[in-house]
């Protein structure tokens, strides 16, 4: 039990850390309209549930009691999120108060947009289940899915696996430019192979989509054949992918991200590689390239419900960071960098909406 000289001192702190909760509103509520009111509103969040967080950590509050704690995996079983799930389920289950393996429930589909779906709409949001879904819900929600009843901008972020991306160019396919068709191995204009789709049209390219083409090999078996000039390689490996791409089918041109990737050093970024071809990217399109691009890295996240109790949030995150080292694994706070960015903003959004509606014909919802 607290003195009470130091309960005093404590409560001092929390009024004058919700009062700083409060001075943060009026401020944001001023420059929402320059800055955008979305953007704003998601970071004020964060911060006031640190504030809560803290808050609580100071008057040794303890969490609430979990009851069969679980995990819903937006896709099924056979999907990346349903593997990495089932992977990390033991240790992450050991690691929370439970001291037990986590239950695994699986939906169906491969881009996660049915399960996020059902964690939005049907999951009480008492921090006992966590979702895992992967990058191509993100995606599904910048683009205006229809589909997509489900807002991550309101999840929790308790972990990610992160990957790297890597575009590869069939040898004798022109430098991507003006007045050069690139015949792009995509499954569809939302798809994961949105932010090549897009860095290519940032270059000037004209971009045309080949589907059917659904894993390495495929692609790989394209550009040997002259099928494809172009294909995104994703994962956490995408270096010894891009071994058996070199020299037999083609040339790997840039990785996904602003700055080089460390993983793939050999590699301009595709920023360093627009630059140096003379098409430095800027601009609201550019915003929504970074979003789809960190939507698309974004292997599997680990998310809670907007409405989690803060002493659980940190609860599940404090269970994270004791996972197995793994290749991309991140837990939070080292991961929210990358989940914000796969947010965009609301300037980014429409840029996106609008160009996927002008190149593919795309309608949002």
């Amino acid at each position: 039990m607290l003195h009470p000289s130091s309960a005093d001192r404590t409560l001092r702190l929390t009024r004058r850390a919700l009062l700083g909760g409060g001075a943060a509103l009026v401020v944001t509520a001023g420059s929402a309209r320059a800055q955008g009111l979305h953007d704003n509103v998601h970071r004020l969040g964060h911060a006031l549930r640190e504030r809560v967080q803290l808050t609580a950590a100071m008057l040794g509050i303890a969490p609430p009691p979990m009851h069969d704690p679980g995990l819903l995996v937006a896709g099924s079983a056979d999907s990346a999120s349903g593997a990495f799930a089932s992977a990390i389920a033991d240790a992450l289950g050991h690691a929370l108060p439970a001291h037990a393996p986590l239950g695994v429930t699986d939906t169906v589909g491969q881009d996660g947009v049915t399960g996020a779906n059902q964690f939005d709409s049907l999951t009480a949001p008492d921090g006992n289940t966590a979702l895992v879904a992967p990058g191509t819900a993100w995606l599904a929600w910048l683009a205006g899915d229809p589909r997509v009843h489900f807002d991550p901008s309101r999840w929790m972020p308790v972990a990610a696996r992160l990957g790297s991306g890597a575009l590869v160019l069939r040898h004798d396919t022109p430098t991507p430019g003006p007045d050069v068709t690139i015949r792009l191995a995509a499954t569809s204009p939302t798809g994961v192979e949105l932010p090549a789709w897009l860095a290519l049209s940032l270059l000037g390219a004209k971009v045309v989509a080949v589907p059917g083409l659904g894993d390495d090999e495929e692609r790989r078996r394209a550009l040997i054949d002259g099928r494809i000039d172009a294909a995104l390689l994703l994962g956490t490996d995408t270096a010894s992918t891009l071994g058996s791409f070199a020299g037999e089918a083609a040339t790997a041109a840039f990785s996904l991200g602003s700055e080089r990737d460390p993983a793939l050093p050999a590699l301009p970024s595709f920023v360093q590689y627009a630059t140096t071809a003379g098409r430095t990217p800027s601009g609201a399109l550019f915003d929504a390239w970074q979003a789809g691009t960190a939507a698309a890295r974004l292997l599997s996240g680990v998310m809670l419900p907007a409405l989690a109790p803060a002493a659980m949030v940190a609860t599940w995150r404090r269970a994270a960071r004791g996972l197995p080292a793994t290749p991309g694994l991140l837990a939070a706070p080292a991961c929210l960098p990358a989940c914000q960015t796969a947010l965009g903003s609301e300037a980014a959004t429409f840029a996106l909406r609008r160009w996927l509606a002008d190149t593919a014909g795309w309608r949002p919802a």
